[in-house]
């Protein structure tokens, strides 16, 4: 969950526009960065064990540095958090790994941080950062995406996503995009306010509080940018992504209608990808 900054530019540029074929879906196009993606990374999918082992995450390292070099600052290998968040950062496209690379490098001190630490401000270790957020509003975040320095910050605490590592890239990811979740013409914007009408998300999605009316459309971005990045190769990824949203399925209408919110969500992302 990124915390109120800076006032973002919503603009749509052509990597985030999509097409649409005869039947209404989301064609695939080359949105972000244009390249094939490279053999063996596009997975998708937890796996059903404990967890990855420390010889698998390291081996996530190895390829995350490729891309991000010293940007990506890990602690605490050994906890199974710790080792989940590089697995699960491992499975997320090229292209998208290649554009926050290129997004954090912009800025001194950008980059991506995690360690086993009670509070996302311990994991980044900045007095600045704790003068800044002195008032408490980050108390309660097990990771947190801080958009004007551009840091992706994950303890080893338990969160609500399914992937915090895949939730918080989410957050960078849409602010990379000018914070696509935002814009009042945007398809994405678009199918998120009418799964609010429809009462498909849960309130913490659905939320507009006085002085941030978009947080609830940057979680529901973020959100299902992670259930998308998990299961994208899934057969049942449409009712995976949506029931994560909170769309009820518990009719035959309801879940039609869960299966269609998730399709589209999961189809604009493919564009990206």
């Amino acid at each position: 969950m990124p915390p109120r900054g800076r006032a973002s530019a919503l603009r749509v540029f052509r990597e985030s526009q999509v097409r649409r074929d005869r039947r209404g879906r989301f064609a695939r196009q080359n949105g972000v960065g244009g390249a094939a993606n490279a053999a063996g990374r596009h997975r998708a999918g937890r796996p059903a064990t404990a967890g990855p082992t420390r010889a698998q995450a390291d081996a996530a390292e190895a390829r995350l540095r490729g891309y991000f070099g010293d940007r990506l600052h890990v602690e605490d290998r050994d906890h199974p958090a710790i080792r989940q968040h590089l697995v699960d950062l491992d499975r997320l496209p090229p292209q998208h790994l290649r554009r926050l690379a290129a997004w954090f490098a912009e800025y001194d001190g950008g980059g991506i941080y995690m360690a086993d630490r009670p509070h996302v401000l311990d994991v980044l270790d900045r007095d600045e950062m704790r003068r800044k957020f002195a008032d408490g509003r980050t108390d309660d975040a097990a990771g947190m995406y801080f958009n004007v320095e551009r840091v992706i910050s994950m303890t080893a605490n338990r969160a609500r996503s399914g992937s915090m590592a895949a939730h918080e890239f989410g957050h960078a990811f849409d602010d990379s995009l000018h914070w696509v979740s935002q814009h009042p013409r945007h398809p994405f914007r678009n199918m998120a306010r009418r799964a609010a009408r429809r009462g498909q998300l849960l309130p913490y999605f659905a939320q507009e509080p006085p002085g941030d009316r978009m947080r609830g459309a940057r979680e529901t971005f973020a959100e299902s940018y992670a259930q998308w990045a998990l299961y994208r190769d899934a057969p049942d990824r449409a009712l995976r992504i949506a029931d994560e949203l909170g769309a009820p399925t518990g009719t035959p209408r309801e879940r039609a209608a869960a299966w269609d919110l998730g399709r589209d969500i999961g189809e604009w992302f493919d564009t990206l990808a």
